[in-house]
């Protein structure tokens, strides 16, 4: 099954955002010296990841979510049935979490405070501004020990990393809070659903591998609409007007 997920706030959506750009990142660290071109990769995802970042104080709002979850936790205890000590494993996890992201100060710090990446950040930006010819000293930092770059950007990644087990956390307890149903879209290719008025927070779909679909999602409080379109080979979208089967989980926790 392929997953889809649409977020029913911005404040979510951003951290979908954040933790997509963060995958790419430690995927690329891990990748480190693999060639020039996997170097600039990295590079790439750092500089995005520091563009969010700068937008908007995701430090601060992320540990108002985590607050609230803990919140969520500690009212869970009441509930007839619950497995307490789950609860509490669950609770010291984030309130791990949050103390790291509270101490760890300004997200990013040795990324941004490096002028060495802000020289290569101010050259990354223009088309060819990497290559030998216009920044010869980035090309000879290529040349260095591998080792020698790996601490660099080591240090560069390891002070985003308190935000990313946060947004991880945070977006693991919203999608846990729900398991997937089965679902199937009307003879004219559209699912709906009433919801009431309930604050979800994440619609998660699953639709087969090989059908070869993807989802459209619209929503709000009131109700869901998921299209299935399918590309054609000349990549045009097309509606499926078949009754297709899925997997949707309603998420909010």
């Amino acid at each position: 099954m392929i997953l889809y997920e649409y977020p029913f706030s911005e404040k979510i959506r951003s951290f979908l955002r954040l933790e997509y750009l963060f995958k790419r990142l430690f995927f690329f660290q891990q990748h480190l010296s693999a060639s020039p071109e996997s170097d600039e990769c990295l590079l790439g995802a750092l500089f995005d990841v520091m563009d969010v970042c700068e937008r908007g104080d995701a430090r601060n709002t992320l540990l108002q979510e985590l607050d609230k979850q803990k919140i969520t936790l500690q009212e869970y205890r009441n509930y007839p049935g619950v497995d307490s000590s789950a609860i509490e494993s669950a609770l010291i996890d984030l309130n791990q979490v949050s103390r790291e992201l509270h101490d760890a100060g300004k997200i990013g710090r040795a990324a941004r405070e490096s002028e060495w990446l802000a020289k290569i950040k101010s050259r990354y930006v223009v088309p060819g501004g990497l290559s030998s010819t216009e920044f010869p000293a980035y090309q000879g930092w290529l040349t260095s020990s591998p080792e020698q770059r790996q601490k660099v950007v080591d240090e560069w990644v390891a002070s985003f990393r308190p935000l990313a087990e946060g947004v991880n956390s945070l977006l693991h307890f919203i999608r846990a809070s729900r398991d997937p149903e089965y679902a199937t879209t009307s003879a004219n290719g559209v699912y709906e659903r009433a919801l009431g008025g309930q604050p979800f927070q994440l619609i998660r779909v699953w639709v087969p591998k090989t059908s070869e679909v993807y989802p459209e999602i619209s929503a709000n409080k009131y109700v869901t609409f998921v299209r299935l379109y399918q590309l054609s080979r000349q990549l045009e979208a097309h509606l499926v007007t078949r009754p297709t089967g899925f997997k949707i989980a309603f998420c909010n926790f």
